[in-house]
């Protein structure tokens, strides 16, 4: 008897899950995985096209061809990760769905009989897809305002003017006519970018899943938003919102 409750509450927990991956409307195909290389397998093309079966909008991890509503929060789309099983004489695989807190929001595995890899994999990818719900978007818990990239500039604005001097001594300059800022890399890999006659805080970038482009949390007097930043390490490149749904780039080239 006491299996049998066991069993029923995994099988109502995995229900619950599922469930909540079928809150969401958008999916985020990464290039790579955990234990996967770039479209190994094809992997990535056939995750795009099993999640658009299943009535998810898959997008590509550059954040320029997003739609609208994704670009200002990220938060609304969940991220997939592949991992490899241990089975013997077959391909096992794993599959977990992250929302933007890097929180894992359910987990699916597939058994393929296939040994082949290029055939073993999809597959059983395809076997653990076969639980996951037909995407039924509901609005989501997620604010902007919460966004761990807003609380983190939140913090770097209450250290004060030794910290901001200190970002200006070690940082690149960057200029756009009259306009000159500093770009700082931070140790998790983010940069903060400051206005540099007033050492005030205009930006943080975050790194994105392709070189060059960032997530960038822009601050404003009327509340911070999420935009895109781009860096090729001569050209700093920041979309400025103009107005709800407009967005213009505005080029910063390095002072040597």
């Amino acid at each position: 008897m006491k299996n049998l409750i066991f069993l029923f509450s995994v099988l109502l927990f995995c229900s619950v899950s599922a469930q909540n991956v079928s809150d969401f409307k958008y999916v985020i195909i990464p290039d790579s995985f955990s234990d996967f290389g770039e479209n190994q397998y094809r992997l990535n093309y056939h995750l795009l096209r099993q999640m658009e079966l299943k009535k998810y909008e898959a997008l590509k991890s550059d954040p320029t061809t997003w739609p609208e509503e994704v670009r200002k929060n990220p938060c609304l789309a969940l991220t997939p990760d592949l991992k490899k099983g241990k089975q013997f004489l077959k391909n096992k695989i794993s599959i977990s769905f992250k929302d933007c807190k890097n929180k894992e929001i359910a987990s699916f595995e597939g058994v393929s009989n296939e040994k082949e890899f290029a055939v073993g994999y999809p597959d059983a990818m395809k076997i653990a897809l076969q639980n996951l719900r037909v995407s039924l978007p509901k609005e989501l818990p997620y604010e902007i305002t919460e966004n761990t990239n807003t609380s983190i500039i939140t913090e770097i604005k209450s250290q004060g003017n030794i910290a901001e001097n200190s970002w200006k001594e070690s940082g690149i300059e960057f200029r756009n006519g009259s306009q000159s800022i500093i770009l700082t890399e931070q140790k998790d890999g983010s940069f903060i970018v400051i206005q540099k006659n007033n050492s005030s805080i205009i930006a943080q970038l975050l790194p994105s899943s392709k070189q060059g482009i960032y997530h960038a949390t822009i601050t404003n007097p009327d509340g911070n938003y999420h935009s895109i930043g781009f860096y090729d390490g001569k050209t700093l490149g920041i979309e400025y919102m103009i107005s709800p749904n407009q967005f213009s780039l505005t080029q910063f080239e390095k002072i040597k």
